[in-house]
């Protein structure tokens, strides 16, 4: 690639998320510039989508209706638990 195919991109971060950007940079052994075409190239459209939000919500409401029918002393309802709070992180990388 030679200077004429390439494009300058200046962007302000607060230096927390600066600070988080070299932190992951780093991480990856990789400078700013590769690090953030990385982010780009791997970007999954697919994770933020109204469909992966509907899953999300059928998966939390069938839960909580599982967690209302299982008694307190069943076997099952550890796993329905863990279930639960695995979506509820999930919301949150959502977010």
């Amino acid at each position: 690639m030679n200077k004429r195919e390439r494009k300058q991109v200046c962007i302000n971060l607060s230096i927390e998320v600066y600070e988080k950007l070299e932190e992951n940079a780093d991480k990856r052994e990789l400078d700013k510039t590769n690090y953030i075409t990385y982010l780009i190239q791997n970007d999954n459209d697919d994770m933020y989508s109204e469909r992966a939000a509907r899953a999300l919500d059928n998966i939390s409401c069938s839960t909580e209706m599982l967690l209302n029918k299982v008694k307190k002393d069943d076997k099952v309802r550890p796993f329905v638990v863990d279930i639960r709070d695995g979506v509820k992180d999930l919301w949150q990388c959502l977010r």
